[in-house]
């Protein structure tokens, strides 16, 4: 997210990031890198309103009941089952990819539910926070197609989802501000020093333009 996308979203948001702040004993700039950096748009909805989303083929194996009706239309790496992800829609059509297309994730998604809904919810990641379908319960959804139902209603319940998402351990990081290892449990042991390192350069620009006190005032 760019330093002029933060600051609107800043503006568009700032009720429920004050109040996360004050909740969590957080410094409003780094809330506001954090979601910057874990976000893939401004507010986690496509142009044409949509939620953004990624569909995980791999996941959806996992979780369908007909496993061999995936596998006919769906192909991933063996060893690294998250990439080379490519879909067909007809036993004679080729596989194609999809990721990094939005309008190709829905269209897969869409397919994928046919093939078997609830599987396909608990298989895509949603919203401004990528938050994978499979972990409805932890942030308090009964299932996959309420948090996605709750997310396309709102960037502010999206962002409350990521903090509902971030455990107690995780909360303490970002207020010592110890972002290797907040990292390290958001996105995993490879990626926590690429995203530390993002965090910090995000909240130092933040702050050449956030004129809020340093200090959280606590009650």
């Amino acid at each position: 997210m760019q330093t002029k996308n933060i600051q609107k979203f800043y503006t568009d948001n700032e009720d429920i990031i004050y109040r996360l702040s004050r909740e969590y004993n957080i410094e409003i700039s780094t809330i506001l890198a954090i979601l910057a950096v874990e976000s893939r748009d401004d507010d986690g909805f496509n142009p044409d309103g949509s939620l953004i989303i990624r569909f995980e083929a791999h996941k959806f194996l996992k979780y369908a009941k007909n496993k061999q009706l995936v596998q006919n239309y769906f192909r991933f790496d063996a060893k690294k089952p998250w990439t080379k992800q490519v879909f067909r829609n007809a036993n004679m059509d080729t596989f194609e990819k999809y990721h990094g297309n939005q309008m190709k994730e829905h269209t897969v998604f869409r397919y994928a539910k046919q093939l078997d809904e609830h599987a396909a919810f608990m298989s895509i990641s949603m919203g401004l926070p990528q938050i994978m379908g499979f972990n409805h319960k932890k942030i308090g959804f009964n299932t996959a197609e309420e948090m996605y139902d709750t997310f396309y209603e709102s960037t502010e319940a999206q962002i409350q989802g990521l903090f509902d998402f971030c455990g107690v351990a995780m909360k303490k990081y970002l207020r010592e501000e110890r972002y290797f290892e907040f990292a390290r449990l958001y996105n995993g042991e490879g990626q926590a020093a690429k995203y530390a390192q993002w965090i910090v350069e995000t909240k130092n620009s933040i702050e050449e333009w956030l004129n809020i006190p340093d200090e959280i005032e606590t009650f």
